[in-house]
């Protein structure tokens, strides 16, 4: 084999026998002078590897592309990057680097009869098995790294900013951008919506990570299935769609049990959400005296809960409805076999105040619903006509006593519903409520 001798010499000068594991008797490396190589050849260790970083480097500060050492006859050779126990500060070989590249391993470099390369073993060469009986040549084989460019898309459009990593060819990249939850339903990182949007837009919006696409019309998603980089190819862009504003991505796998409906809510749909328990019973929120969020349902529909609004000393508020005073916003979303109920307790006393009953909203403050359907939902009132003349309460439907879609006609010429709730009628319970 043609000598290198002008490598850089870095041989460590131990006995390998007595301090390493097996892994790596019959080895020997040092930083040495000819003399003193020279009496570690004659101590037995007279062949010599080379490790040939083909493009790499084991320090990039000086760009070292070689690196050996010299073992005893049908001995192993040390792995690059590997420190037996006990070898302290030990100057072992490192694993070079390479831009942009992933190191697959080590193959041996094979030479004619005059020393003259004539190619690469087939397979790698195993650090646990292959010994060496001759002086040898280990060359670096590296795999180059594809970029993955996520382009950010906010609320449809395309900012100027992009990110990048770096994926080997050929690998499923969906961890990168994707968690795992214990449904086994894959869960948008949240820290790209922390580092990639928030900090890389010139204003200080809050934005909600939706999903990853392969085309800037959002119509191809990015799946388990297909987040694989290409064997060819050095670039694959992907497009990340933002929402303006901080929402809850509504799934059922996600949804946790103590969710419900607040006046700041911010929503986003990704499927039909039920928040019914595990037993099917129907999950009890308040009615809101106003609400200022936003709701996409985005085709989808939300069951499994009734609303309740309490009439008593505190609360006499004389409008009664699930939303209250409607500030936001709630479009494209079914609200099926939803119930809601005003009620008083029989032992309070509430000086019979006056109530006016919707369903959606009272009234409207800038607010709409718009393409919200009504399934099965119906209002009842309960323990509202009380014998007592300081007791329970009397109340007006809007709408002139029609159930209609439940909406105060006054201020909703932006809102459209589908639907009708049903007015259920009057009853009497006592132990409702507590």
């Amino acid at each position: 084999m043609k000598s290198l001798r002008k490598k850089r010499r870095n041989l460590l000068l131990v006995l390998i026998t007595a301090l390493f594991a097996v892994f790596v008797a019959g080895m020997l490396c040092a930083c040495a002078t000819v003399d003193d190589e020279q009496k570690i050849i004659e101590a037995g260790y007279i062949h010599e590897v080379t490790y040939d970083a083909n493009g790499g480097s084991f320090d990039p500060s000086i760009f070292s592309q070689y690196e050996y050492v010299r073992v005893q006859e049908d001995s192993l050779t040390v792995e690059p990057g590997y420190r037996p126990a006990g070898a302290g500060d030990l100057d072992i070989i490192n694993v070079p680097t390479r831009s942009g590249y992933d190191l697959l391993g080590w193959k041996q470099v094979l030479f004619d009869d005059d020393g003259n390369e004539i190619g690469l073993s087939e397979d790698y060469w195993d650090f646990t098995a292959d010994r060496v009986n001759g002086n040898i040549t280990l060359r670096a084989e590296w795999a180059q790294r594809g970029e993955v460019v996520i382009n950010l898309m906010i609320g449809g459009e395309p900012v100027a900013l992009e990110t990048t990593y770096r994926v080997s060819l050929g690998d499923n990249f969906l961890s990168r951008l994707y968690d795992t939850n214990d449904a086994g339903e894959y869960v948008v990182r949240a820290d790209y919506v922390r580092s990639n949007a928030r900090t890389q837009t010139v204003d200080n919006q809050t934005y909600t990570l939706l999903g990853f696409y392969f085309d800037e019309e959002l119509t191809q998603p990015l799946t388990a299935e297909n987040a694989v980089f290409p064997d060819s190819g050095t670039r694959l862009d992907l497009y990340a769609e933002y929402l303006v504003g901080n929402f809850t991505v509504l799934s059922q796998e996600r949804l946790s049990s103590g969710a419900s409906l607040g006046t700041n809510s911010n929503w986003y749909l990704v499927t039909d959400i039920d928040f019914s328990d595990r037993n099917g019973d129907d999950a009890v929120w308040t009615a809101l005296d106003s609400f200022s969020g936003t709701i996409y349902g985005n085709g989808h529909t939300i069951t499994g809960f009734e609303v309740r609004s309490e009439v008593n000393r505190t609360n006499i508020t004389p409008y009664r409805s699930l939303f209250g005073v409607m500030e936001g916003r709630v479009e494209d979303l079914t609200i099926q076999d939803v119930g809601f109920t005003v009620y008083t307790r029989m032992l309070l006393t509430t000086n019979k105040p006056e109530i006016s009953i919707a369903f959606l909203a009272n009234s409207f403050s800038g607010g709409a619903f718009e393409d919200v359907t009504l399934e099965g939902c119906t209002v009842r009132v309960v323990n509202a006509t009380l014998t007592q003349p300081d007791r329970g309460f009397t109340y007006t439907l809007t709408e002139g006593g029609e159930v209609g879609n439940w909406v105060d006609a006054n201020g909703s010429e932006n809102s459209t519903v589908t639907g009708a709730a049903t007015f259920t009628g009057e009853e009497l319970d006592a132990s409702f409520g507590l």
